[in-house]
């Protein structure tokens, strides 16, 4: 069986670092007193608003309509990777090795589904033993620039076994970072070109390929989306956590959504809001579990009978403790 993390910045904000779209704003992207007017009106576009990567990125593609040519396209646009980049590089350093979770990150990559609840612990169970299996392997494609996880359990690109699974033998395989890190293959921008808001940048060529994450990807032939596609491909469990939904990575909800509805896979959509909900009223969860695969779904181009069809098939845990470093 394989089993698949795709990793959010909210996984870093779960370590406690300040990777966090506000913490770059506040401590290495407010307005300065030698700006440019085109830096300014950026930094006044993006001030507020606000609250995840994917709406930075949304907001840029608006903010190209402001712009009059690509030397002003590419001016504004390397200032904020520049300065993103710097800011996310000296985060990653500050955050030390914390190798003494190692086992406790990679039983609950190895059992995701045991933060479910119990009814949907026996629909696991019983997709899981509709597989002939030998081994069980945990792959993981982090969407960060961070190398927290392979602080976290000592990865050195080797094949790590995990520990106290039964019979069944375990491994850790490999980790993909589908946009780069701050120093090797930064990809920043949107998931299509109808998100870049200046229809005369639509056909640049070099705008596409440095703006258009998926384009980008493809174009550097580093191959590593190939390789996620892959693993996605292969996969019979796939996990998301610290993701938000939206639609700069609308490439990847589609490509899920495809692998999910050919019925040989299950999602589990690990889900966090500040909101707290009471166990008194288990409907008021429901719903919030209703919502979240709605925004997923909604990513996708299928049908609504479709949808419904394959909604089962998805499995939201609300603030669950998975990775829960109390």
């Amino acid at each position: 069986m394989n089993i698949v993390f795709l990793l959010g910045n909210g996984f870093d904000i779960n370590l406690g670092m300040k990777t966090g779209y506000k913490d770059f704003y506040k401590n290495a992207y407010k307005p300065q007193a030698g700006d440019s007017e085109l830096i300014k009106k950026l930094k006044k576009k993006i001030e507020n608003d606000i609250e995840t990567w994917a709406d930075l990125e949304t907001k840029l593609g608006l903010y190209t309509e402001e712009l009059k040519n690509r030397e002003e396209f590419f001016y504004v646009f390397n200032d904020i990777r520049e300065k993103l980049a710097a800011y996310i590089s000296q985060q990653d350093d500050l955050f030390l090795d914390k190798a003494s979770y190692k086992n406790k990150f990679l039983e609950n990559m190895r059992f995701p589904y045991n933060f479910l609840t119990d009814g949907e612990k026996e629909i696991f169970t019983r997709f899981i033993k509709g597989f002939t299996f030998s081994s069980i392997s945990v792959n993981a494609i982090s969407f960060n620039y961070t190398r927290s996880l392979e602080k976290i359990i000592d990865y050195n690109g080797e094949k790590i076994k995990i520990e106290n699974v039964g019979n069944t033998p375990s491994h850790f395989f490999k980790i993909e970072h589908i946009h780069g890190f701050t120093d090797n293959r930064f990809v920043l921008g949107v998931d299509r070109v109808e998100q870049i808001a200046n229809e005369s940048f639509r056909t640049d060529g070099d705008i596409l390929d440095s703006f258009i994450k998926p384009r980008s990807n493809a174009a550097a032939q580093h191959l590593c989306d190939n390789r996620c596609k892959k693993l996605i491909d292969n996969a019979q469990v796939i996990c998301t956590f610290g993701m938000s939904i939206g639609e700069t990575d609308r490439t990847w909800w589609e490509y899920i959504g495809n692998k999910i509805g050919n019925g040989s896979a299950r999602l589990i959509i690990f889900w966090f809001s500040e909101k707290t909900i009471s166990p008194q009223f288990p409907d008021v969860e429901l719903r919030a579990k209703n919502s979240v695969k709605e925004q997923f779904l909604s990513m996708t181009s299928f049908t609504k009978s479709s949808k419904e069809k394959i909604s089962p098939l998805i499995h939201i845990a609300y603030n669950s403790e998975i990775f829960g470093l109390k």
